[in-house]
């Protein structure tokens, strides 16, 4: 058998298998096992910010806006926004407490997984974990678009046992047919911070959805509606050093 031909055939094997582990659906059963999750996000890097050739004079003043400490918050209160108001989610370990349970506060490399054991001091039994790889606005020379994008993975797993879901979590806004576009010099403090808003609502759909399984949908969660837009954006235009 030609040896190209073995190397084609292996090079499919393998991407079918990656693909095939890279997804889990959540089964309903497993929520009923839960006790207070924790949700965790681990952002692998600072948000990235690279523009075009006519818009990089802003590169600045738009570096200045969100730091990774930010956006996994951002992230984290648009994906609590598209769960269900019904348990296991109604019970979800608030983000300092856990923070301070993994002692993670003033840790600034988050490539190493923290110790989740120690959430079970807290209760806590399973965990929701966020990876971001790469996360910032770029302008893609491919689409003539400037947008925000974010590639990571998440998963949801007890403790000290089994993975009860698992999705890759990536999107570039540049990319989508029905997105027209950010205007870089139009982004001013409320402009900025509403675009990033709309693009991780849009980014944790899907999951929120497989999150939710065949529970009742209730009502959001006001918590997570009031955190984003409000005490994360109070900082005033004139003020960008305060979102260092």
């Amino acid at each position: 058998m030609n040896k190209n031909f073995m190397l084609l055939v292996l090079a499919l094997l393998t991407a079918i298998l990656t693909s095939g582990c890279a997804h889990k659906s959540l089964s309903p059963s497993s929520l009923k096992t839960i006790d207070r999750p924790a949700i965790v996000l681990r952002m692998l890097g600072e948000p990235e910010l690279s523009l075009s050739e006519q818009d990089a004079d802003q590169v600045p003043r738009l570096r200045a806006r969100i730091n990774a400490f930010q956006m996994s918050e951002r992230l984290r209160s648009a994906l609590i926004h598209h769960l269900p108001n019904v348990e296991p989610w109604t019970d979800i370990m608030p983000s300092v407490e856990v923070a301070t349970a993994l002692d993670t506060l003033l840790v600034q490399d988050k490539a190493e997984a923290p110790r989740y054991e120690l959430l079970t001091q807290k209760g806590s039994n399973t965990v929701l974990e966020i990876v971001v790889f790469r996360a910032g606005l770029h302008f893609n020379p491919k689409t003539k678009k400037t947008g925000f994008f974010l590639d990571g993975k998440a998963r949801l797993f007890h403790i000290n046992g089994s993975t009860l879901w698992k999705s890759p979590l990536s999107m570039d806004s540049t990319e989508l047919e029905s997105f027209p576009g950010l205007q870089p010099r139009e982004l001013h403090h409320d402009e900025y911070f509403n675009a990033l808003n709309d693009f991780l609502f849009r980014l944790t759909e899907a999951a929120g959805n497989e999150l939710s399984a065949d529970l009742p949908r209730g009502t959001k969660h006001e918590t997570a509606a009031g955190l984003v837009g409000t005490d994360l954006d109070e900082s005033s235009e004139d003020d960008d050093s305060s979102d260092l």
